[in-house]
């Protein structure tokens, strides 16, 4: 029996300098939280850079930065949220007002964030004043608890940022092909325009919400999405994943569908990506019927079960059907696409390339034949 053992990538590697780095930036100044040095210097040391380093850390320059954002934004929010229940004084120091101030800071800080349309923000903003009121500080130390807080998440986030490299032209890097370039042209006729639309997502139980942008995947888009799909699917189903290197291919195929091609945005972000190809349905007389195949549908790991992937969907099966397209199918988790109205292929008598049934294998009618 053989063992997959993972490789240790990059984005891992550059984790684990920044932490180290983050560390040592604090050492030579002996900001190890000595109390002694008083001030914010008493309250000061490593543990919250680090932990920014690992937290911000993304594939790319640009959601690193996003990502930065947003905990600097959360940390701000709670340590102001922590800073502001504890000037109410005496009375913060009884056990059941306290336990109903905690109540308090995190219901506000998440709605905070959602207003400042930053969900990624939700937790440090809830975090931070937990910690202000359970440790029970009082007068200017609290002041001097969250300046420290978020001086350290800017050095960590600084440093995150800087050891990733800026990103590439689109166009020039080793994901683009001549034929993809020569796409790219022609994906700049109006033939190809972007469309937008724009849905809030929320969901009551989990006191969240999610502005989203949906359009057609750009030019420009072309890097993003394959680092995307690498990130939602690394390690799920097997060490390391295939989709990335699947979309990069299926851009060259002629089946591609570029109308079809479709990206989230959220955040200032690219947060979801769904493709479709071209794809036949042989009967055993060798008659052929056009068909859809959509995949692969990605969402970015800290964005999932926001219905992202839902409203893609739901896109893509509308602009498949308004082309004329009578049907759409997919390879994926059965569980997860039964929600979205998709049937198992032995219901429509489809079997796969190798006349297996298959689980995986769905379908979805979109229109009726006349």
């Amino acid at each position: 029996m053989s063992i997959l053992i993972p490789k240790v990538g990059m984005r891992t590697v550059k984790t684990a300098v920044s932490v180290m780095i983050s560390y040592l930036v604090f050492v030579p100044f002996g900001l190890l939280y000595r109390e002694e040095l008083g001030g914010v210097w008493g309250q000061m040391g490593p543990l919250y850079a680090c932990i920014a380093c690992v937290v911000c850390m993304q594939s790319s320059l640009g959601q690193t930065m996003q990502q930065g954002i947003s905990r600097f934004i959360g940390v701000a929010v709670g340590g102001t949220l922590g800073v502001l229940v504890l000037a109410l004084g005496e009375p913060v120091r009884y056990p059941l007002v306290k336990a109903l101030m905690l109540g308090v800071v995190c219901v506000a800080g998440v709605w905070l964030c959602l207003l400042l349309k930053r969900p990624a923000a939700c937790a440090m903003a809830c975090i931070v004043p937990c910690v202000i009121l359970v440790n029970g500080m009082t007068g200017v130390e609290r002041y001097y608890y969250a300046a420290a807080r978020i001086i350290e998440t800017v050095v960590g986030v600084a440093i995150a940022s800087a050891s990733m490299p800026p990103s590439r032209t689109i166009g020039k890097g080793p994901l683009m092909s001549r034929g993809s370039r020569r796409r790219t042209k022609r994906r700049n006729s109006s033939r190809y325009r972007a469309f937008h639309i724009r849905r809030a997502l929320y969901f009551p139980e989990e006191g969240m919400a999610l502005d989203v942008k949906l359009r057609k995947e750009g030019p420009e888009d072309t890097r993003p999405v394959e680092c995307l799909l690498r990130e939602a699917f690394w390690n799920v189903y097997v060490p390391g994943c295939e989709e990335h290197y699947l979309a990069h291919i299926l851009r060259k195929h002629r089946d591609f569908v570029p109308e079809l091609d479709l990206v989230a945005e959220a955040e200032g972000r690219l947060v979801g990506n769904v493709m479709c190809t071209h794809a036949r349905i042989v009967s055993a007389r060798e008659t052929a019927w056009e068909t859809l195949c959509l995949g692969p549908l990605g969402v970015l790991p800290e964005y999932q079960r926001y219905g992202v992937g839902r409203i893609l969907v739901e896109r893509v099966t509308t602009l498949a059907s308004e082309m004329g397209f009578g049907s759409i199918f997919l390879y994926g988790d059965p569980s997860y696409y039964r929600r979205l109205g998709f049937l198992p292929g032995e219901q429509f008598g489809i079997r796969n390339g190798e006349g297996q049934w298959a689980a995986a294998l769905q379908g979805r009618e979109l229109r009726r034949a006349h």
